[in-house]
């Protein structure tokens, strides 16, 4: 296998792990608006939908970076 192959094979596991995050984040998100849970288990999901949120913003955050550090990247090989 190429290193090019074991880049891909890596990111198409790492898109399949974050696939399956996602979701179970948004099956527990959605059971949270379950009336039959008791409250416990009401307050753990509202923590849990919390944390996915600081997640996501973690998340985008990384993404802004990464796009910026290409742009800036792309832009200054033209320049």
């Amino acid at each position: 296998m190429t290193m090019q192959e074991q880049i891909l094979e890596c990111r198409r596991q790492d898109a399949q792990s974050l696939r399956a995050m996602i979701a179970n984040l948004w099956l527990r998100m959605t059971a949270a608006h379950n009336p039959s849970l008791d409250a416990m288990e009401a307050a753990r999901l509202d923590c849990e939908r919390q944390d996915a949120a600081k997640i996501r913003g973690w998340l985008r955050r990384i993404v802004d970076a990464v796009v910026s550090l290409f742009t800036h990247r792309k832009g200054a090989a033209h320049a």
